[in-house]
């Protein structure tokens, strides 16, 4: 039962909707009539009177967590004590949780192992920041990862779609609220058993998020006493079994963050992600091509027979001017500076130096500073020159002799 209404009006905030309760307390989403702006508000602990030594301690450690500012960080716009009740007003996020109903459409696990280790690196940056303030998140598990949007669509760099919310807070309520008994979740370390919470905690619950978005269900499954022992003897099912995208070197930087002694842990959440990232960097480079041999076969109505120009290097500068790359220097109608060859990321283009007469390719006129990307067996028009663009190596007995550009660069 929610302890207040829609259309009830609690310090400078009106309750728009009851969100739901947890164990750290009460959600609402709320509308702060001061600013005009949607927020969440969050009621501590607010079936019980705490005592004023904890009421204390709580303004202490709202005023560190308060000031916490990072992109993926969900902002503390506010807290306070209205009638005996702590409140928290945080950044609002119309998609709710990871766990609610956007969250589990947009995210199904398992994820791509690349998105996954990212999203966990960027939430990792998150941690950190907190850590490095002197302050431990010590509650962080899925309810507390907030969506903004759905995967993206067009893979752009660094999006983030998620922000963690409720630093501090549930860990607060764990020391100081007087329930008698409030189950940790799947995401609490060992260590949490005994109360003890220290930032190495947050890297172990880190691990349990990233075990899920790999392999599509937790490391532990089981009454919370079972789940309690397979923590306490390292009893994991191997991601590899669930995952075969997972290697072996990945999955033993997930069963390390999952030690169950946190000195056996990496040093910080921030190292656990980085070594992470790292296998990413090594397997685009191994899965990167061989690289591309290309030439060209240029036919000039002032030489009897074709010939062959290998391409060597990644800019080929094509004209009359003695420092071209290829030289055609026979023909009035080919300006000194031509046309550009360039190669980038294994494959070739063509560009219109801004020539007097245009490049055509396939009979078709390149339109200004518009490249063209040229494919085997492509016919390039440069004045009266006819270019051949052939991907792979030379053959001598197919066209006549094989010269190299004059690049400096192979």
């Amino acid at each position: 039962m929610s302890t207040l209404e829609p259309g009830q009006i609690f310090e400078r905030y009106r309750i728009l909707q009851w969100l739901g309760h947890g164990v750290s307390g009460e959600s609402y989403e709320a509308e702060d009539t001061l600013l005009l702006r949607k927020v969440t508000l969050k009621l501590i602990h607010p079936q019980a009177t705490l005592p004023d030594s904890v009421r204390r301690q709580f303004f202490r450690e709202m005023q560190g967590i308060s000031i916490l500012n990072h992109p993926y960080l969900a902002t503390v716009l506010d807290y306070g004590e209205i009638d005996g009740k702590l409140y928290v007003a945080r950044r609002y996020s119309s998609n709710g949780s990871f766990l609610g109903s956007n969250g589990r459409l947009w995210f199904r696990s398992p994820l791509d192992v690349s998105e996954a280790i990212q999203y966990g690196h960027q939430l990792a940056q998150a941690l950190q920041h907190i850590h490095n303030r002197g302050y431990v998140h010590g509650a962080f598990t899925f309810s507390n990862i907030l969506v903004l949007g759905g995967p993206s669509l067009e893979n752009q760099a660094n999006y983030a779609p998620f922000l963690l919310a409720d630093v501090g807070l549930t860990n607060f309520v764990r020391r100081f609220g007087q329930q008698p008994h409030m189950p940790l979740p799947v995401t609490a370390a060992p260590e949490q058993l005994g109360k003890r919470v220290t930032a190495a905690s947050d890297q172990f619950a880190l691990a349990v998020v990233l075990y899920f978005w790999l392999a599509g269900r937790p490391p532990y499954v089981g009454t919370p006493q079972e789940i309690e022992h397979l923590k306490l003897t390292e009893t994991i099912t191997p991601l590899s079994s669930l995952n075969a995208k997972v290697s072996v070197e990945q999955e033993g930087m997930v069963r390390r963050a999952l030690s169950v002694y946190p000195e056996d842990r990496y040093p910080t959440v921030l190292a656990f992600t980085d070594a992470l990232l790292e296998t990413l960097a090594q397997s685009e480079m191994q899965a990167e091509p061989a690289e591309t041999t290309a030439y060209l076969i240029i036919i000039s109505p002032y030489i009897k027979e074709p010939y062959q120009v290998l391409l060597r290097g990644d800019e080929t500068t094509i004209g009359r001017a003695g420092s071209s790359s290829i030289l055609l220097e026979h023909d009035n109608l080919t300006s000194r500076h031509h046309a550009l060859l360039k190669r980038e990321n294994g494959r070739y283009f063509i560009y219109d130096s801004g020539s007097g007469n245009g490049v055509q390719v396939n009979g078709q006129r390149l339109s200004d500073n518009s490249g063209c990307a040229l494919q085997d067996g492509d016919h390039i028009g440069i004045g009266n020159y006819e270019l051949i663009f052939c991907l792979g190596t030379p053959k001598v007995a197919e066209k006549g002799p094989i010269f190299a550009t004059n690049n400096s660069t192979a």
